[in-house]
């Protein structure tokens, strides 16, 4: 079964940490993601919601990404409750954005995917 196929199988995102057997904290405490710089490589969740934030520059943007994960059921809370989401799915990829992680990004953005995928690129290259 391809990856595309399990992914489809998962209605919500609480569903795809079920099925990934990653541990996912999913609150504020929650350091995750791997991140260019930083003393450690990791950066605070909101420090990574800034960042997120810069690179789309625009409320527009980061609403639409909001309702995409919203329908998938990311409701962490806070500002910026989808970076949780997209934290995750890099940690439990092991900080790699590679074709799993993309893929997986896919499925919880839906059609707001190209919107953050145009900041990951530009971001982590």
């Amino acid at each position: 079964m391809s990856l595309e196929e399990r992914l489809s199988r998962c209605v919500s995102f609480e569903d795809f940490v079920a099925a990934s057997g990653y541990p996912y904290q999913g609150n504020a405490g929650d350091s995750r993601y791997v991140w260019n710089d930083g003393d450690d490589g990791k950066e605070k969740w909101w420090s990574v919601g800034s960042r997120f934030y810069r690179f789309l520059g625009d409320r527009n943007t980061i609403s639409a990404i909001e309702a995409e994960c919203k329908k998938k059921g990311v409701r962490m809370g806070g500002k910026y409750h989808w970076v949780f989401a997209v934290c995750y799915i890099f940690e439990k990829n092991g900080g790699k954005y590679d074709d799993t992680t993309k893929a997986e990004l896919k499925w919880l953005m839906g059609p707001a995917w190209p919107l953050l995928e145009r900041a990951l690129d530009g971001a982590l290259k």
